[in-house]
C-alpha cells in the first residue's frame, strides 16, 4: 500500500498547517515507521510559532534528551498575552 500513498507528492505543494493532519493520519495507518513520521512532523513544524507542538514532538522523538537551547529560549520568550497581537485582532477579540 505504501506505493499508492500520495502524501509525499502532495506535501510540497500545500501549507504546513494542512500537511500536519496528513502526517497525523499516517501515524494511524502504520504504512511508514512511527519515528519517521514524527521526525517529518518535527521538521515541518521547526521554524514556525508552534512551540508547544515542537516541544511535544521533540519529547516523543528523544525522550532521554533535554530540549535544545533554541527551543527553550523561544518558549521563555514566547508571547502569551494579548499585547503581542496586532490592535485589529485585539479589538475583534475584545468583547
Amino acid at each position: 500500500m505504501e506505493e499508492y500513498d500520495l502524501t509525499r507528492t502532495i506535501i510540497p505543494y500545500i501549507d504546513r498547517h494542512l500537511a500536519l493532519p496528513l502526517l497525523e493520519r499516517l501515524l494511524d495507518t502504520s504504512l511508514f515507521p512511527h519515528e519517521d513520521i514524527l521526525l517529518a512532523q518535527y521538521e515541518l513544524t521547526s521554524g514556525t510559532s508552534m512551540i508547544d507542538l515542537i516541544e511535544k514532538l521533540y519529547d516523543q522523538l528523544y525522550p532521554d534528551r533535554e530540549l535544545p537551547q533554541g527551543i527553550s529560549a523561544e518558549i521563555q520568550a514566547g508571547c502569551f498575552s494579548m499585547e503581542c497581537y496586532p490592535p485589529r485582532s485585539y479589538s475583534e477579540l475584545a468583547v
